[in-house]
């Protein structure tokens, strides 16, 4: 990573006003789809969703508490994000930082996308 860029901060997920549902109902009407609305998600709702699948709740001495389990709260992964249509971003490639709850620039060159559907063996967008 350039540690040259800047982090972009993202809205603080306990401000978020995106409303509330049950487990059992997000369960219910989880579904996969591969067709999309074409609505751009919003940038709370992008801030709300990274919280959800990597936010930090809480900082334990060298460890986060977040919000999925890590054995030893070690977290060995990263969260990269291939973004086409969230307001406020840029298309292309960003790395989620977790404990700034930020995200940064990967990659923005044109064509990031069509490499990235070839290197998920084709699958489409």
């Amino acid at each position: 990573m350039d540690r040259t860029k800047r982090p972009i901060p993202l809205p603080p997920p306990d401000t978020l006003g995106l409303g509330a549902m049950s487990l059992r109902v997000a369960i219910e009407q989880r579904r996969s789809l591969r067709e999309y609305s074409g609505q751009p998600l919003s940038l709370d709702e992008l801030s709300y969703l990274l919280w959800c699948t990597q936010g930090v709740q809480d900082v334990a001495g060298r460890s986060t508490i977040r919000t999925v389990p890590s054995a030893g709260a070690r977290h060995a992964f990263e969260t990269l994000l291939s973004v086409n249509q969230v307001t406020g971003l840029l298309p292309g490639l960003y790395r989620f930082l977790a404990a700034d709850h930020a995200l940064v620039e990967e990659n923005l060159a044109p064509g990031v996308a069509d490499r990235l559907v070839q290197a998920c063996l084709e699958q489409g967008s």
